[in-house]
């Protein structure tokens, strides 16, 4: 019953985590593709 638990703790944990993995992930990447949006404009 223990491990059960603890399982359901973990797919909770991870439920939560993915999406804000995701977000940041494609946070990054728009930031990455603007800055060089901008360094090729500058040019």
């Amino acid at each position: 019953m223990q491990f059960l638990n603890h399982g359901l703790q973990l797919s909770i944990s991870q439920t939560l985590l993915l999406p804000i993995i995701l977000l940041g992930f494609g946070a990054i990447v728009g930031l990455i593709d603007s800055l060089f949006a901008v360094i090729k404009l500058a040019r």
